[in-house]
């Protein structure tokens, strides 16, 4: 009889442990796609940032009477040039193809606000590109 308690305490001890480090283990994933989930959500809300900045400060450009068409490409690849850094740190959280959609959707914004591009165009380019992207985040926030 003292075997069978002592057999059914260390099962139970064992089952204690076993059940502890299931659980530690189940509250360190879930923290780690909390924190992830977060950080994912910085970078992108930072990039949507730099692009409504980039946007705005491109347009002022485009419109200066003061500069040709070629300042104006130059002043706009300047601008543009502050985007890449937050595409570098956006692609970190994007899986491999999202992640060339992403800087493929970028590059064609960027070759929007060329001088040479109409208005219209632009307008187009630049609602399709922004509505892919924020699908793409979406799809990297919420699996």
């Amino acid at each position: 009889m003292e075997d069978i308690e002592l057999i059914v305490a260390i099962v139970a001890g064992f089952f204690s442990l076993l059940g502890g480090f299931f659980g530690a283990f189940l509250t360190r994933r879930t923290e780690y796609e909390k924190w992830l989930r977060q950080q994912r959500s910085i970078a992108f809300a930072g990039f949507i940032s730099h692009l409504n900045q980039f946007r705005k400060v491109a347009v002022d450009i485009l419109y200066d009477t003061g500069l040709d068409q070629e300042d104006k490409d130059m002043a706009i690849s300047e601008c543009f040039y502050e985007l890449n850094s937050q595409e570098l740190l956006v692609r970190l959280y994007l899986t491999g193809r999202s992640r060339e959609r992403f800087s493929e959707l970028k590059s064609e914004i960027w070759s929007a606000y060329s001088p040479a591009v109409n208005q219209t165009t632009r307008l187009a380019t630049l609602r399709n590109a922004t509505s892919e992207i924020q699908a793409i985040f979406e799809r990297a926030l919420h699996g």
